[in-house]
């Protein structure tokens, strides 16, 4: 038991990305958007406009606090129930993507689901100062960012992590012509630079590892009754498993000799009372 935990602990390898991005051919989504209909892409001012009329100012998390401040944030946003697709490609097209995430970020023996999040609207003099993803799903890992026509200038996601910068533009997007995305761990350190001129329409999804994979080492400990306590901490990346050892075994063991001794007593003292 103890070399097949070490054998499955040793495939949890350290991925050697954290930001992965690229162009796609266009791909009409269909988007529907409530209280607006169906959206025309590349986004026009004229859509940009009727669309923000139906979003709300973006937060942002600090501690447990969720805050409305347009000098940390100033983003409109929708939620993920108020839009819809029309093109049966579209899902498949994000599978696609998240499994070229995947491999780009070291995950290709883990399975990865996307979950819409929200729609975002960005317009002249939009941005996001640098700030960190909360883990909004249980066994949420990255953050994936889709990012449909429309023409634009600047506002660049700058990704940081252990020294290293990440500078995406969107480039096929802000062209008009084709579709962008891009992907980095929760933990990383990130922001949205000023947009210029233009709008940006984001899609954002939260990735999370497949329950069915997050837990395997965890099940497996429980199936061979190990005498460990395990817990996932998610700080960091990747996530630490923790596992304590007990002394379980032992004090079942105990448990068993003290009730064989209690027994044995009793059939010596009955054997007593039958020889008299």
């Amino acid at each position: 038991m103890r070399q097949a935990l070490l054998k499955a602990l040793a495939k949890v390898d350290r991925p050697s990305e954290v930001f992965a991005s690229g162009d796609l051919p266009l791909t009409l989504p269909g988007l529907v958007v409530e209280g607006v209909g169906l959206e025309r892409l590349p986004l026009g001012a004229t859509q940009a406009r009727k669309l923000i009329q139906r979003c709300r100012q973006a937060p942002y998390g600090r501690g447990a606090q969720t805050l409305v401040d347009t000098a940390v944030r100033r983003v409109w946003e929708m939620d993920s129930e108020q839009v819809s697709f029309t093109n049966t490609k579209w899902q498949p097209l994000i599978d696609a993507i998240v499994s070229e995430i995947q491999q780009k970020l070291g995950l290709e023996t883990r399975q990865l689901v996307a979950n819409l999040y929200k729609l975002l609207v960005y317009e002249k003099g939009s941005f996001f100062l640098s700030h960190r993803d909360g883990e909004k799903l249980d066994g949420m890992v990255a953050t994936l960012v889709v990012s449909l026509p429309s023409i634009q200038t600047d506002g660049e996601l700058v990704v940081s992590h252990n020294g290293h910068r990440h500078v995406c533009d969107f480039p096929g997007a802000a062209s008009g012509n084709e579709l962008s995305f891009a992907a980095f761990y929760a933990d990383c350190e990130h922001e949205v630079q000023p947009l210029a001129s233009g709008y940006r329409l984001y899609l954002t999804y939260n990735l999370r590892l497949a329950k069915s994979r997050r837990r395997h080492l965890h099940d497996m400990i429980d199936r061979h009754g190990c005498d460990l306590t395990h817990v996932t901490e998610r700080r960091g990346r990747p996530f630490t498993l923790v596992c304590t050892k007990t002394i379980a075994s032992y004090e079942r063991a105990l448990a068993v000799y003290h009730r064989n001794v209690d027994n044995l007593a009793r059939i010596v003292d009955i054997e007593k009372r039958m020889v008299k």
